[in-house]
């Protein structure tokens, strides 16, 4: 039986890519211990969204059972 070689050496190149987003809302329970009327407590909202992209790209070598990058 013969054992299967990997070479993992070579260049290497790759992409990424990711996005969010998020809304709050504040409300005004309470104007100095005093409750307010839930119709009329709404304070703001806020919306955010965004995305991030990258890429990377390298060359990595074997040496036995270990893999380097640079």
């Amino acid at each position: 039986m013969v054992a299967t070689i990997n070479d993992w050496s070579g260049f290497y190149v790759g992409f990424n890519a990711g996005g969010g987003s998020s809304r709050d809302r504040w409300n005004l329970l309470t104007n100095g211990g005093v409750a307010v009327n839930p119709a009329l407590s709404n304070e703001g909202t806020t919306n955010a969204s965004g995305a991030a992209v990258g890429g990377q790209i390298g060359y990595r070598y074997q040496v036995s059972n270990w893999v380097f990058r640079r």
